[in-house]
């Protein structure tokens, strides 16, 4: 049962690394397919037919709560670089590069500020062309919660919106299972069958998810939607629903560079990381003070009996240089694909390859007053989770040792943002094995 926690989607890091990252979408047994990017995200590499990856796409940007739709088709470079083979292993080892350092692909640009990008295919895989213009909402943004609801029109229908989610144990709701149903009415007064706009998201976790915008893009009298989902994390997905399509789109507002390391090709070991944001790969870490589990242990704390409800695992408190940091590692219940009694049931899970590695367990620190959520673990295989605080450059700084996988382990930095008053992830090393 303990392995139904485990979200071991595993795509190769490598090619994680340098295709493009706008998300695959959900057809729902149709053939069409909606795609998204962020600004500064590439959706081709230097080379490739650039009239062909950039036509159909558009631009869409909220403006006094309406969504608005421009043509995008013109490139830029992408905000993302990357370095791979013995150039990854030369950045990482903090050598320079004989040669400028280049995007690792072509992005688009937005004829205004835009949220982000669009682009429908057919099914012969050509764009389909989207009518510009503002499209008001049905409804004001709000935040999607236990027992939420509104009304709204769309074209000539009026329709009801509400959430729907399952609980836990105790009462509380599930994370990850809130949905987002639709419910047309008829001519007679009565109500119409209900749909489902936003699905479940098996294994995540969120802090928030925004209805941003809600109304009718494609003119088809359906209703279509924006959401902002924030992980409880930081991290965050855009999901846009454009019935009957899905696709969603991750960002990490850190924008931690990252290592990848082969052991079987150094060929495709990979260093990414991303304007303005680059740091030395050899981070001077000083360690002043830490903390180990091991699996056997972490095991007894969380045993099959326990997985219904949340649970505290360990309650730590660490001192660096004379503050202290408390660090908790916490059980959280989330609706897990194997809990559905439908194999084929929809969800709107992340498409980010980043949670590939998550777990059920919240890695949580407490400092100078706030406390924020680093990471959400599995149970280590083989090797001990290692928890340290430290500095680099003299500021506070938190580095994890996570080994979630006999065959791929991974070293995280995070350094203290006086600003923000938070830890940002500023590196992810990851090995793996042959």
């Amino acid at each position: 049962m303990l392995k139904k926690l485990v979200r071991n989607r595993f795509i190769g890091a490598f090619l994680i690394a340098v295709l493009p990252l706008f998300a695959s979408a959900s057809t729902w047994g149709y053939e069409s397919q909606l795609r998204l990017a962020l600004p500064g995200q590439s959706i081709l590499k230097e080379g490739e037919n650039t009239k062909a990856a950039s036509a159909g796409w558009y631009a869409l940007s909220l403006q006094d709560g309406a969504l608005v739709l421009e043509s995008a088709n013109r490139l830029a470079s992408s905000t993302s670089f990357s370095a791979t083979g013995v150039n990854a292993d030369k950045l990482f080892n903090g050598k320079a590069l004989n040669f400028a350092s280049k995007s690792s692909g072509l992005a688009l640009q937005s004829p205004s500020e835009s949220l982000l990008f669009a682009r429908i295919d057919d099914d012969s895989g050509r764009p389909k062309k989207l009518k510009e213009g503002r499209f008001p909402s049905a409804l004001r943004a709000d935040v999607l919660r236990e027992g939420w609801s509104a009304s709204g029109e769309i074209g000539a229908g009026k329709w009801q919106f509400f959430t729907d989610h399952k609980k836990r144990a105790d009462g509380k709701m599930l994370s990850g299972s809130l949905e987002l149903m639709a419910q047309r009415a008829q001519a007679n007064g009565s109500a119409g069958t209900k749909k489902t706009l936003l699905a479940k998201a098996f294994g995540m976790a969120f802090a928030k998810q925004e209805l941003l915008w809600l109304g009718d893009l494609n003119q088809d009298g359906e209703p279509d939607l924006l959401v902002r989902r924030t992980w409880i994390t930081g991290e965050v997905d855009y999901v846009l629903v454009v019935t009957p399509l899905s696709a969603g789109v991750y960002l990490d507002p850190d924008y931690p560079a990252s290592y990848f390391l082969s052991g079987v090709e150094p060929e495709g070991n990979v260093f990414t990381w991303y304007k303005n944001t680059m740091i030395s790969p050899q981070i001077g870490f000083a360690s002043l003070g830490s903390f180990k589990l091991s699996e056997e242990a972490w095991k007894q704390k969380l045993t099959e009996a326990d997985l219904a409800l949340p649970k505290l695992l360990t309650d730590r408190v660490l001192k660096l240089n004379g503050e202290t940091v408390r660090v908790t590692l916490e059980h959280l219940p989330r609706i897990e694909r194997a809990d559905s009694q439908d194999t084929a049931e929809r969800e709107t899970g992340s498409q980010s390859a980043e949670n590939r590695w998550d777990g059920s367990v919240l890695l949580r620190v407490t400092f100078r007053g706030k406390s924020q959520v680093l990471m959400q673990l599995q149970t280590p295989d083989g090797e001990d989770f290692s928890f340290s605080v430290g500095v680099v450059d003299g500021k506070p700084s938190i580095r994890v040792d996570y080994h979630p996988h006999y065959n791929n382990s991974f070293k995280r930095y995070w350094i203290y943002n006086e600003t923000e008053m938070r830890f940002r992830r500023v590196l992810t090393d990851q090995s793996q094995g042959c």
